[in-house]
């Protein structure tokens, strides 16, 4: 298994994680405003989050920005309820 294809796989793990339903759950709230004719908007607001959570995963891993983990589990239901 090449190192891509090792990460691809823990990527497409924590995000269908049911731990992780947080995700799921801003990809919902985001989508909710679209209808069914605006699936390209969609499609290209999903993509934005998961390069967004991906650049934010890396950088954190290369110790670039580093957040405290209780900040960070306050800030994600609530950045879901402002949404």
């Amino acid at each position: 298994m090449t190192e891509f294809e090792l990460y691809l796989k823990l990527g497409f793990q924590h995000i269908v994680d049911f731990q992780g339903y947080d995700h799921m759950l801003f990809l919902i709230v985001l989508s909710a405003s679209y209808r069914l004719k605006e699936l390209k908007s969609v499609f290209i607001l999903i993509t934005s989050f998961t390069i967004g959570h991906s650049i934010s995963l890396a950088l954190s891993t290369l110790n670039y920005m580093i957040i405290p983990a209780q900040i960070i589990e306050f800030l994600i239901p609530l950045t879901i309820l402002i949404t």
